[in-house]
């Protein structure tokens, strides 16, 4: 699906065919043939945006590339695959305007002639393009035209709507990138495929937090471990309940977080995670200190030191906890 965003060689074998005016009062081949093989050259290091090539040899690759794509508009009719492998070059010399323009023409061709696959092609490869620019702004608006034009295709509509996402996520639009998960959600949920929900529920929930909204976030994450549960993903599980927890005491709902503890504790026990039953008696343990609760503090830390001995891990600091609770208060010297 993208392979029109992938340089051809073979295709940039065939650009020595296209005959410029070099300037040497020759055919043209000898320009032609430097850059082809340069272009070849760079296509295996070029994966690294070029970072490997010299600046001087790119502005070369690109001047010739203008050159050729100069002399290619001149001819009729004009060779879009041509066309095509000429935008390609640009891409990987990362030069982004004419790479940009030369898709537009192939995308326009594309759409005179209703051709649905080179159209969805060149657009997934504009959008990569913007991606690779950190304009995530224009990314999110060819992926938004990709999905008008695949309403009734479940694969794609699943790598545009994630694609989408990231895009508004990278681009610190939340409320967007909530909107595009959402749809994303549903077509799981007809696809039956629901095992991608918590990740994307948890997503949700985050970005809800960076909204400020809480109140939205709660049900996001309590969606999250549901699902999660039910098709036992206990790794997704216990994070949305550790998210939850964190979001009840952030917002001073000691009690509901504790309620969250309790269910955490339950699914690191069916994960046979010891070392996040562990872990977990300690948040217990130092909530309920902080609310002067310490004999429930004690018991919890008690419990994490138990398991702490077992791991052969932080016992040191689970006895240290239990220590100071119990220490006699000092007075206040007179």
């Amino acid at each position: 699906m993208n392979s029109i965003a992938k340089p051809s060689l073979n295709l940039m074998r065939a650009i020595p065919s296209v005959r410029l005016n070099c300037g040497c009062g020759c055919c043209g081949c000898g320009a032609s043939w430097a850059l082809s093989r340069k272009s070849n050259r760079s296509a295996g290091s070029g994966r690294s945006h070029g970072s490997k090539i010299k600046t001087t040899e790119v502005r070369l690759i690109t001047q010739r590339l203008q050159q050729i794509e100069a002399d290619l508009r001149a001819q009729t009719p004009l060779n879009y695959d041509l066309l095509l492998t000429i935008a390609q070059a640009y891409q990987s010399m990362r030069a982004i305007e004419p790479a940009i323009a030369a898709y537009g023409d192939i995308l326009t061709l594309a759409q005179q002639e209703g051709n649905r696959d080179r159209e969805l092609q060149t657009l997934e490869a504009l959008a990569q393009l913007h991606l690779a620019w950190f304009d995530y702004a224009s990314a999110a608006n060819v992926y938004q035209q990709l999905l008008s034009l695949t309403p009734n295709d479940p694969v794609r509509r699943i790598q545009y709507l994630q694609q989408l996402a990231y895009s508004y996520q990278q681009g610190n639009q939340p409320q967007q990138a909530i909107d595009a998960q959402q749809q994303l959600v549903t077509v799981y949920e007809q696809q039956e495929q629901y095992i991608e929900i918590p990740p994307l529920k948890l997503a949700i929930g985050d970005s809800y937090i960076a909204l400020n909204r809480p109140d939205l976030a709660a049900p996001s994450y309590q969606e999250a471990f549901g699902v999660s549960r039910s098709t036992q993903q206990y790794a997704y599980a216990a994070d949305a309940l550790q998210r939850l927890a964190n979001l009840y005491q952030s917002i001073d709902r000691p009690g509901d977080a504790l309620t969250v503890y309790q269910l955490l504790l339950d699914v690191h026990q069916q994960a046979y995670n010891t070392y996040g039953l562990m872990d977990t008696y300690d948040q217990i343990g130092q909530l309920h200190r902080s609310q002067g609760n310490q004999g429930q503090a004690i018991a919890a830390f008690q419990r994490g030191l138990s398991l702490a001995q077992e791991l052969n891990y932080r016992t040191a600091y689970f006895t240290t906890q239990i220590q100071q609770i119990n220490a006699p208060p000092t007075n206040p010297p007179q």
